[in-house]
């Protein structure tokens, strides 16, 4: 028999994960399902950490194409969760913003945020992930530079002509 109790502590959670199934209905005829994969998993804050699997299929289309593809069903509420993970990642863009306020606004470094915070909402995780999250939580925020340098300058203008 293996003892597996030193994964079942790295693996803790809270509560039971939100599954997500594909809606096999939305499929075009003649598509043939070569594979359920292992559920996407994507995290995110309520008040806790909520983990939800979302069902991906591994499918071969008619014309011979192979692809992954989720498939939500019409009446998920959170099916939207599946578009907001942090590519790169498997956290939700309101994770990564929780994580980097607590980082930066309240000065909590990540040994911190890892070893108390987030172990009191069941979740373990290393202080190296929050750090590679903030990484490239950064490196999408820089796309947003050059749209917000141009809304400045524009503003800039205005109040100088106002003045």
């Amino acid at each position: 028999m293996v003892n597996n109790d030193h994964y079942n502590t790295y693996r803790s959670r809270k509560g039971i994960p939100v599954e997500h199934t594909c809606d096999r209905s939305k499929l075009p005829a003649g598509t043939v399902i070569l594979k359920v994969m292992k559920p996407k998993v994507v995290r995110t804050v309520v008040n806790l950490i909520e983990e939800h699997h979302f069902e991906v299929l591994k499918v071969k289309y008619p014309d011979g194409s192979i692809s992954q593809v989720y498939l939500p069903c019409d009446a998920d509420a959170l099916s939207h969760l599946y578009d907001e993970v942090v590519p790169g990642t498997h956290i939700t863009s309101s994770l990564l913003s929780y994580l980097l306020f607590n980082r930066y606004r309240m000065c909590s470094p990540d040994y911190r945020g890892s070893k108390n915070r987030l172990s009191d909402m069941d979740w373990n995780t290393c202080r190296q992930n929050l750090a590679n999250w903030a990484d490239k939580g950064a490196l999408q925020l820089n796309k947003l530079n050059p749209a917000l340098k141009s809304i400045l300058r524009r503003n800039t203008t205005m109040l100088i002509r106002i003045k």
